[in-house]
């Protein structure tokens, strides 16, 4: 049912499926009005209402594969010449199903980083994300663990529970990614999903 494009565990994988292409025409044709009012000016989340994130959530392969964050079908808009800071997820958090829907360049760039790097500093932004560093410039200067830029017409299994950042500052576009999570997802973690969904 799935087609492993790339297996760069544990950071990410992106995979396809057939349907990928329509599944994707049909987001883009819904639009999301719950306004994640956290979200601040680096980026936006903005969720469906909850019958259309159902349909979306149904027409995925893996639906009955988990149990759903309904509320949490959510569009990430990462505006140009922008960059998140260096962060895991909220604690409940531990990997996402995103896909890619606007992506006009190869210049927003997804990055993992080493927890020992950034010593005994301590995050910040709980519950809703544990931030260890950010830099509005970006993350050149950083060494990074792995790289990664989206593609469209391809799902990505990530891991939000090692730190990561994306870098968007060099772009002239908006990037916007779909990202779904799981109900049960601080019990839940990339390894768990990725043997599930691919039997490794």
């Amino acid at each position: 049912m799935y087609t492993i494009i790339e297996d760069c565990s544990p950071y990410y994988i992106t995979f396809t499926f057939p349907g990928l292409e329509d599944l994707v025409d049909y987001i883009k044709s819904q639009t999301p009005t719950v306004v994640n009012p956290k979200a601040g000016p680096r980026y936006t989340q903005v969720s469906f209402d909850l019958p259309v994130a159902d349909l979306i959530l149904k027409k995925l392969p893996m639906y009955n594969q988990f149990n759903w964050m309904q509320h949490r079908v959510s569009v990430f808009s990462t505006p140009r010449g922008k960059a998140s800071s260096i962060h895991k997820d909220g604690g409940n958090h531990r990997a996402s199903f995103n896909i890619p829907l606007t992506v006009l360049d190869d210049k927003c760039k997804t990055a993992w980083y080493s927890d020992t790097q950034f010593g005994d500093k301590k995050t910040q932004g709980e519950p809703y994300s544990r931030i260890i560093h950010f830099n509005r410039h970006g993350y050149d200067s950083v060494p990074k663990l792995k790289e990664m830029v989206a593609k469209p017409n391809q799902m990505i299994l990530f891991n939000t529970d090692i730190f990561h950042s994306w870098d968007n500052s060099k772009s002239t576009n908006t990037r916007s990614v779909l990202t779904m999570r799981v109900s049960n997802a601080d019990q839940v973690y990339f390894d768990d999903i990725k043997k599930i969904l691919f039997g490794e």
